[in-house]
């Protein structure tokens, strides 16, 4: 199981828009390339999306991100867009509600895996039926009709 997250604090490293004061928010690296299958796994975790927009943190500090995931409460989780392509989770933590840091990006990477693998199979005439486990495990199963 590889684990294709890794964490990078971008505390003090962003500076507040339109003034000084040290950012709260964290990036984490990842492995995402596909801003389609990154938009369906956020859609199939319940958040709305935006693009090109700024999500905000602490004390309305704002940060540029190509795609937001919109929580409804407290603060959203932003990607920013690698140079070379991929996609890091940027937000502000502390103000982050429902979900902690890892486990969003745990079912960020199964919602990911799924929208990539339902995609291609799709592509190929087969027919997916997703299951999930007890324990949360996604479990895969695609059919095609002869």
């Amino acid at each position: 199981n590889k684990n294709i997250y890794s964490y990078r604090s971008n505390r003090g490293a962003l500076r507040r828009k339109g003034g000084s004061g040290l950012s709260h928010f964290s990036t984490i690296q990842t492995e995402i390339t596909n801003k389609g299958y990154l938009l369906e796994a956020l859609r199939q975790m319940g958040y709305e999306t935006e693009e090109n927009t700024v999500i905000r943190g602490y004390r309305g500090q704002e940060t540029a991100v190509a795609v937001a995931a919109r929580a409804g409460q407290g603060y959203d989780i932003g990607f920013l867009a690698r140079e070379g392509g991929g996609y890091d989770i940027v937000a502000d933590w502390f103000g982050v509600q429902g979900i902690k840091e890892q486990d969003f990006a745990t079912r960020l990477r199964q919602q990911y895996a799924v929208a990539t693998v339902t995609d291609q199979v799709n592509r190929q005439g087969f027919q997916v039926v997703e299951q999930q486990d007890a324990d949360g495990r996604i479990r895969i199963v695609a059919r095609r009709w002869v």
